[in-house]
């Protein structure tokens, strides 16, 4: 899921992260970024953008997956502006990686925290 292209940035607002912005950039024929968001420590918001396929135009899909987390646990889910069902990580706690990257300080700890 990691290599050396993995890229992670971190926004704050007055000293408290607001967002996590992760590019996995491209793995074979497929690009991952990831967006997680923050309000006082708890998890508001994921933002996910996949695309893959062959490498030509018109054929590589690209999907968008929204989540919305209320209380831990997805409120509301859309993929592509499409409402759905929460596919993957719908409920978080303190082990779920996007609370560990909060507490991820160094570049081996964030990448024990994304890195299988």
């Amino acid at each position: 899921m990691c290599d050396e292209k993995t890229k992670v940035d971190y926004f704050y607002d007055n000293g408290e992260v607001v967002k996590i912005a992760v590019d996995f950039g491209w793995v074979g024929d497929a690009y991952a970024r990831e967006g997680y968001y923050y309000d006082k420590g708890k998890l508001i918001f994921i933002y996910e953008y996949v695309e893959s396929g062959p490498a030509c135009d018109d054929c590589i899909e690209k999907h968008e997956y929204r989540s919305y987390v209320v209380n831990d646990k997805v409120a509301k889910y859309l993929k592509d502006q499409t409402e759905g069902t929460c596919r993957s990580h719908c409920e978080f706690n303190a082990s779920s990686r996007h609370y560990k990257l909060l507490e991820a300080k160094t570049t081996a700890e964030i990448k024990a925290v994304l890195c299988r």
